[in-house]
Parts: C-alpha cells; sequence; structure tokens
C-alpha cells in the first residue's frame, strides 16, 4: 500500500499528465518511441502514425472482450479514464473492468502468429503495473488473441508490484520535471523517437540549405563519419566470414 507520505513528493502541479500509453515511452521501455516522442506530443503537437496492426487491433478491442467474458465467465465493463487520486498528472484508461473492480483487463489483437511476441512484453508489462497504480486495482489480466486458435488466451495475472511501479513513478516524475514541465527537450540520443523529434523540429523543407558548421557540429560529423566506417569495414567482415564458412560446408 502507498502512504500519502510516499505519493506527496512525486507531486506536480502541471497542465500535463502521462498515461499508461505515455509511461513505457518516458521510461525507455518500448519499441513504438521514448522520451522524444513523448515530448514531442505535448510541446510540438506532433504524434508517430499508428500503424496497421495497432488500428486493427483497436477496432477489434470490444470483440475481444466479449470472447474474455464468454471465455472465463467474467462481466466485465468498459474502462474509464482515471486520474491517481493524490498524483494529478498520473492517468489511465484500462481497456476493461471486472464489475466488482477487482480485476483490470488488457487486451490485444496481434496479427498472425505474432501472438508469441506477447509472451514476455516489458512494454505492456510496464503499462499494466501503471494502470494498476493509478487505479489502485492490484490484478491485471493480459488477454491476447491467438490467431491460431481462433480465440482468446489469458497469457498473464500481473499482480500490482509495488517496486516496479515506484520506478516507473520516479523516472515518469524525473522526466515530468527535468523535461516536459519547463519545455525542455530531452537530450540526443540515437534513438528513433529522436531522429523523428528532429525531423519534426527542423522541417525537409530547410534540408536542402548548405550551412557552415562550427566546431562543435564538425565534431558529431566526423563521428559518424567514423561509425559509418566501422559499419562498413564489420559488415565487409561478415561477409568474407560468411563466404569462408559457405565454401567450408559446400553450400
Amino acid at each position: 500500500m502507498w502512504t500519502i507520505e510516499e505519493l506527496n513528493q512525486y507531486v506536480i502541479d502541471s497542465e500535463f499528465s502521462l498515461g499508461s500509453g505515455d509511461i513505457a515511452k518516458a521510461c525507455l521501455m518500448s519499441s513504438w518511441g521514448d522520451p522524444h516522442t513523448v515530448y514531442g506530443r505535448y510541446h510540438r503537437g506532433y504524434t508517430i502514425e499508428k500503424n496497421e496492426h495497432i488500428v486493427r487491433g483497436e477496432s477489434l478491442e470490444s470483440g475481444l472482450g466479449e470472447m474474455y467474458a464468454s471465455k472465463f465467465g467474467k462481466i466485465i465493463n468498459k474502462g474509464q479514464p482515471t486520474i491517481h487520486n493524490v498524483i494529478k498528472w498520473a492517468r489511465a484508461t484500462p481497456d476493461f473492468v471486472h464489475k466488482d473492480g477487482s480485476v483490470n483487463v488488457e487486451v490485444k489483437c496481434p496479427s498472425g502468429l505474432a501472438f508469441e511476441n506477447y509472451k514476455n512484453n516489458t512494454e505492456y508489462y510496464a503499462q499494466c503495473q501503471w494502470q494498476m497504480f493509478v487505479t489502485d486495482i492490484p490484478l491485471t489480466h493480459f488477454v491476447v488473441f491467438n490467431g491460431m486458435t481462433g480465440t482468446v488466451e489469458l497469457l498473464h495475472e500481473w499482480k500490482a508490484d509495488k517496486d516496479v511501479q515506484l520506478h516507473l513513478l520516479k523516472t515518469a516524475y524525473n522526466f515530468m520535471k527535468n523535461h516536459l514541465v519547463p519545455g525542455i527537450e530531452p537530450p540526443i540520443t540515437g534513438s528513433k523517437g529522436c531522429s523523428e523529434a528532429i525531423l519534426h523540429k527542423f522541417p525537409r523543407s530547410r534540408q536542402q540549405e548548405l550551412l557552415e558548421a562550427n566546431g562543435e557540429q564538425e565534431k558529431w560529423i566526423e563521428a559518424y563519419l567514423q561509425a559509418k566506417q566501422t559499419v562498413v569495414d564489420a559488415q565487409a567482415k561478415l561477409d568474407l566470414a560468411s563466404n569462408h564458412i559457405k565454401e567450408a560446408i559446400g553450400s
């Protein structure tokens, strides 16, 4: 159980809030984005376009909920947007909640045989832990559609883990305090999220302009060229080794 004293140190008066879809990105646990993605959504008004798999899953959400309720004999309600009772910048919306309020239900509908990829997924685990933290519901059923069997599977019964929730809370709080609230961009990284943030910050129409590089920029240009050559050299070594192996095994 959380005490008021524990929670009060993470209170921030802010117009911004982080939902369960933001939390894995802000805490560097997501393949769909990172802190740059979350920052860009609030301060630059852009989002990463949802791919066809995400759109498909969202469109089938209600049907999956019905399949879950029928298979496991549960009465569920659609999850409602919820704000933490103390940490007002923390919000979440579970897909469904048991009628008695005892269990959150998160449903996923992967395409094809991608079902296996959902068995151990830290991003969704973080998402569900954040939902349990915000809603104060101690259990989540993580339910995934299995394309091989044509039904839903209860992959995990995740219990609320205070240590994990505390890690998410601390990391998200620092992101809010150091970046989102004061409007200070996260440090540049080599991530896809950072690359997309830079493209939005400097529109493509400016990419044709030739500017003289300063000392700091020249340092990174040199680092880029060296790294690129390293990749080329490494690929050449891989190709050479591959051909030797092919020759040795006669293929």
